[in-house]
């Protein structure tokens, strides 16, 4: 078999997602042709002209739909000789870090590799990152079959166990966990921090500059230097100092300024670990365990990879803080400093070049550079587009030039200065050839982009492109930069960036404990508090306020921030004057990925923001949206889960149009969190619901008797005020200046709430949840006691915090904090009684669902504020039709809740111990209180559906989770639900237009996992009379799957499953709908969004 008969029957060959060696685009792909024209031997003697060994021929990926149409690498296909040579390319190609398989062939046969493992020699416990060792040409089919075009496209590759991508294994994570082992090492040792960052600093850009040819064999002899007294366990102190200060000469480096000498220098023995470390030896433990070769190679390790030492830099703990310590948060954290990953930093970048495509003589600056993730792609894209691959090669001097004039940006830690600037510098030698710069270019400098200590620079007026200063108050410093002149003054709308980007920090400020960098963000907070407010006095929001003032007239903003700023109610007022003074293009809510996002550094839920500041005096236009883009990890085809309980890790990042919503600018601007839940988790449907619900029937706000602060006691005003309510005590068992004794509750029983975590529809509390106050004295917070302590008297209501439950007791009970008491001011059992099995209904949760902050975006907990606006439609019921809800309560209250498995061990009860023997079915009584709810509310058939279809349904992928209600695979009653839901919202819509309805077929393809529907708008009403679904053996299934491929390959749309979910493609009167068949997808709900959205584009003519 030829390499061209492989491509062949893999199905490459001629398509557009495969990136063929010779061609453009390979050399050219944005953000990954730099690593793709690397991707073969590298020659020891660059005037060698011999075909290399082995080599990259090509790469097959998936490729967005839209602009800039991101590219995401699947498949290296490589040729290599021989085993040895194919041993030698798997190790650097996974030193690159892009491509999670690699093809090989070989003259023998085919060889399979994992591109993000790579084990060993002499390692036994390693996997060895083989997936399939040598098969010959006549046995290759599996191969073939298993990574075929079709495979990737329809993402069938995925759903292999053995193919699953384990990103844990990837360079940047083996060396940044050799680094942190090392940098605690030294730090034990008695090294200073900084002087440990910059040692092994230095040793990255020591390795690079090696690897890349740069410091060869004959440089390091011109300055009388061997490369073993450098690198490895040999290394000399006293050689690593020459050659600091040689290059420092010849470079004009001044890359991680190192002591040598006198105290705090590092000694020889902690510079050989660091040069052992680099050169492939492991430090684990603080022993260095040699390896029998070495592992990385700083060649082919893209710079973004290397610019993640910053992670490590920030984020190691201090060995010399005691472990008791109060404040465990590194300095990292301390600053709300959080990592980057690359895919994130690419979508926002690549949101930026859509908006504003950047060019030479823009200007990039972004305002917390940390690693300078941000600067170093956009330098990098600038580099690709002002001088394309298929031009002469730029001069140093040129690369030096676009770097000074368009890069800039600020941190308040030194370090992270530093770090930006190696990766900068490393990104521009990454153009420079010959890397040794020998001949023509030997006079060369590199920029010095920090600032610095020589006194020749000073005089010359240095003004640093990277600035270790606070963000608010840089503009002396930023004009400075900007202008290239100390003391000068910027023209921001003339002289400002064309992109500012970054990630600011994510800190709330707190004025009585200001930490070292927040005293100047507070007093821009102070100052601005009227005209540029701020929720919870977060440092991210007043970094989106700030930013766009450097901008120059048409420049773009993109920053990752806290997304809890869209929902949470504190930001009310943020939202309301943010999104009426800037205009935005794009907002991406990462919640639903905050589990995986950040590969388990942190797990605050972020959202990406895309604006521009408006014309001076303009008013939004009347037309003004904002597209919101709100991926799940299910819909991360690459990167989904395979089975329920699974956390995985994001490499790589897809926009879904399933998942895109758009918000009129009017919204955004209300202050109000539900448009972007309803972004988020649902439609205009459960808007128009929600909204009906809360004008028909009085809140709970408005049966709730008002509390009278100087009387300390409810004080019912109205007739209608039947209730009262508070959130629970705040107890402490030791006294302060904050707390006040409250005796009262001694002796008294409270309930405790985590022992109820594992179970769903509680209707009456087990004894092991309910714990006495047995202590002689408690206190709680003061001004906070009288009010909670006046709804801990039975009869009562408690409200669950998670909305979990509402329970009614019969027993006082102490409310918890956060948890909710109501009590009835006239004692009535039956009211108390119904609301709790009221408030436990789904349409109660439904509604708390989509009005509290935080369910579904952070953390199961709903607010008091939430449950005021719940509508209450018991008060409208006889007391005939409220002892119905006091019987069924009577029924429910003897029935044990459902039990959720968990990985955590819990008590060794039973539930029969827990609870009483019910003498009902719990499932049979929950639709029996679901249908009396919304009977009482006055549901229709539709918006029943919607209550249930969330929660029943859609919330099992809460919190990133693969819930098995939500990804099982729909049954045929389900699908023929779905298609009647569909064709009846059409028909209603349509009317008698020239006498047509709607035939709706279902083609089910279970080879692939997903389904096609065929929407035929025909005169032929008996034909169109019932939905049709077919399975995958009927005659007519088997031609709908051949349609399916034509128009699929018609449209250039192979690999909808990764970027829209739910296709359609409209033919005439014809309209084609491609799903997978997952359940969530096929809900009536699913349905009426589909009508809409179907409705709308052909009105449209989209």
């Amino acid at each position: 078999m030829t390499l061209e008969e492989l491509l062949s029957q893999l199905g490459y060959a001629g398509s557009p997602c495969f990136l063929k060696r010779g061609d453009v685009r390979f050399e050219t792909e944005l953000g990954y042709g730099h690593i793709f024209r690397r991707a073969q031997e590298r020659k020891k003697d660059p005037k060698d002209t011999t075909q290399p060994r082995w080599r990259a021929e090509g790469v097959y990926g998936v490729r967005e739909m839209q602009e800039p149409h991101r590219f995401t690498p699947i498949v290296y296909v490589c040729t290599a000789p021989d085993d040895s040579a194919a041993s030698e390319l798997h190790r650097l190609l996974w030193n690159q870090d892009v491509a999670p398989y690699i093809i090989v062939h070989t003259t023998r046969g085919l060889v399979v590799y994992s591109g993000f493992n790579y084990g060993q020699s002499g390692k036994k416990s390693e996997p060895s990152g083989i997936i399939q060792a040598l098969t010959d040409f006549d046995k290759a089919k599996s191969i073939v079959s298993l990574f075929h075009r079709r495979q990737i496209d329809e993402g069938q590759l995925w759903k292999h166990p053995e193919l699953r991508v384990d990103p844990g294994g990837r360079v940047y994570h083996r060396l940044l966990a050799s680094l942190r082992e090392l940098d605690k090492s030294l730090q034990g040792g008695g090294l200073a921090k900084d002087v440990s960052h910059a040692l092994i600093g230095k040793y990255v850009y020591l390795r690079y500059l090696r690897d890349r040819g740069i410091l060869s064999d004959e440089r390091l002899a011109l300055w009388g230097l061997t490369a073993d007294k450098i690198f490895g366990h040999k290394a000399q102190k006293g050689a690593l100092a020459t050659l600091s200060d040689k290059l420092d000469d010849w470079l004009n480096g001044e890359i991680f300024p190192l002591p040598f000498r006198g105290e705090g220098s590092p000694s020889p023995d902690q510079i050989q670990a660091v040069a052992g470390a680099f050169r492939g030896d492991e430090h684990i433990g603080g022993t260095v365990q040699t390896q029998l070769f070495d592992p990385y190679n700083f060649a082919f390790i893209p710079i973004e990879t290397l610019s993640l030492v910053y992670e490590q830099f920030l984020h190691t703990e201090d060995p010399n803080k005691k472990k008791d310590a109060k404040d465990k948060k590194t300095k990292g954290r301390q600053e709300g400093a959080y990592y980057t990953p690359l895919p994130l930093v690419n979508f926002m970048l690549a949101g930026l070049e859509r908006h504003r495509p950047l060019e030479r003589g823009m200007k990039v600056f972004d305002p917390s550079s940390g690693s300078g993730s941000f600067l170093v792609q956009a330098y990098r894209l600038l580099i690709e587009k002002t001088f394309p691959v298929t031009q002469p090669k730029p001069k140093p001097s040129e690369l030096r030039t676009l770097l000074e004039d368009s890069i800039f940006g600020c941190d308040v830690d030194g370090d992270a200065c530093q770090v930006t600037q190696l990766s900068l510098l490393l990104t521009l030698l990454d153009y420079v050839e010959p890397p040794d710069l020998t001949g023509s270019m030997h006079s060369f400098k590199l920029p010095t982009l920090c600032e610095t200590k020589i006194q020749k620079k000073l005089d010359e007026g240095h003004t640093p492109n990277l600035i270790k200063h606070n963000f608010f108050g840089i503009e002396p410093l930023l004009s400075a930069a900007v202008v290239g002149k100390q003391g000068a003054k910027a023209n921001w709308k003339n002289q400002g960036f064309d992109w500012i980007v970054g990630n600011p920090p994510w800190k709330t400020i707190r004025p009585k404990k200001l930490g070292e960098n927040d005293s100047p963000v507070w007093d821009w907070m102070e100052t601005h508090e009227k005209t540029m407010p701020v929720g919870l006095n977060q440092a991210a929001q007043a970094f989106a306020w700030e930013a766009p003032r450097y901008l120059k007239a048409g420049g773009e903003c993109a920053l990752l921030v806290p997304a809890m700023g869209l929902f949470e109610e504190p930001s009310a007022e943020f939202r309301q004057k943010f999104f009426t003074a800037y205009q935005v293009h794009e907002a991406a809510n990462f919640a639903n990925l905050a589990e995986v996002l950040f590969d388990g550094r942190a797990r605050v839920p972020a959202a990406a923001i895309s604006y521009r500041s408006r014309e001076e005096d303009a008013a939004p236009a009347e037309n003004e949206a904002i597209t919101v883009f709100s991926p799940f990890v299910v819909n991360q085809e690459a990167t989904r889960p395979l089975a329920e309980g699974e956390r995985g890790k994001i490499w790589s990042l897809s926009i879904n149009g399933s998942e895109v919503r758009v918000i009129d600018q009017r919204e955004a601007a209300s202050g109000s969190g539900l448009p972007w839940k309803l972004a988020m988790w649902g439609s205009p449907w459960d808007e128009r619901l929600l909204r009906r619900m809360e004008s028909k029937w009085p809140s709970l706000r408005k049966l709730e008797a008002p509390w009278s602060s100087v009387c300390q006691q409810f004080v019912r005003t109205d007739e209608s005020q039947i209730l009262c309510v508070s959130e629970g005590l705040q107890i402490r068992e030791e006294d302060g200046d904050d707390v006040d004794p409250v005796d009262e509750v001694c002796g008294q029983w409270t309930l405790e709430v985590p022992e109820l975590d594992r179970f769903r529809h509680i209707f009456s509390f087990p004894s092991n949840a309910l714990i006495k106050l047995d202590r002689d004295q408690y206190f709680a917070l003061k001004g906070r006691i009288k009010r909670p302590i006046l709804v801990s008297c039975s009869p009562q209501v408690i409200v669950s915090a998670a909305r979990s439950f509402a329970v009614y007791s019969g027993q006082s009970i102490i409310v918890p904090p956060r948890q909710i008491g109501i009590v009835s001011n006239s004692g009535d059992r039956d009211m108390l009684k119904a609301l709790s099995l009221f408030l436990s209904s789904d349409f109660a949760f439904y509604h708390q669902f989509f009005r509290s902050t935080e369910l579904g975006v952070k953390r199961d907990r709903a607010t008091l504020e939430a449950l005021r606006q719940m509508p209450i439609p018991l008060t409208k019921l006889s007391r005939d039709e409220l002892k119905k809800w006091v019987s069924l309560h009577g029924k429910l209250a003897k029935c044990a809740p459902k039990k959720i498995e968990s990985g955590k061990k819990k008590k060794e009860q039973t539930e029969k111990d827990l609870f009483e023997q019910p003498d009902h079915n719990l499932d049979d009584l929950l639709v029996e209180l679901n249908e009396m709810t919304a009977d009482a509310l006055g549901l229709t058939k539709e918006e029943r559906r919607l209550v249930s279809d969330l929660v029943q349904v859609r919330y099992a992928l809460n919190d990133g989770k693969r819930g098995e209600a939500a990804m099982r695979e729909p049954k045929l009653k389900d699908l023929t639900a779905y298609a009647k839901a569909l064709k009846d919202e059409l028909d209603d819509f349509a009317g008698d237009f020239a006498g047509r309805s709607h035939k709706v077929t279902v083609a089910t393809d279970e080879e692939s996992g997903s389904a096609m529907l065929e929407i035929d708008f025909s005169t032929d009403h008996e034909a169109a009379r019932k939905p049709v679904v077919m399975d995958a053996t009927d005659a007519e299934a088997k031609s709908l799957r051949r349609t399916k491929t034509k128009m699929l390959d018609d449209e250039g749309a192979w690999q909808w499953t990764y970027f829209n979910r739910n296709l359609r493609i409209f033919k005439g009167r014809k309209t084609y709908v491609f799903k997978p068949l997952h359940y969530f997808h096929w809900t009536q709900s699913a349905a009426l969004t589909d009508a809409s959205q179907i409705i709308a584009e052909t009105l449209s003519g989209t």
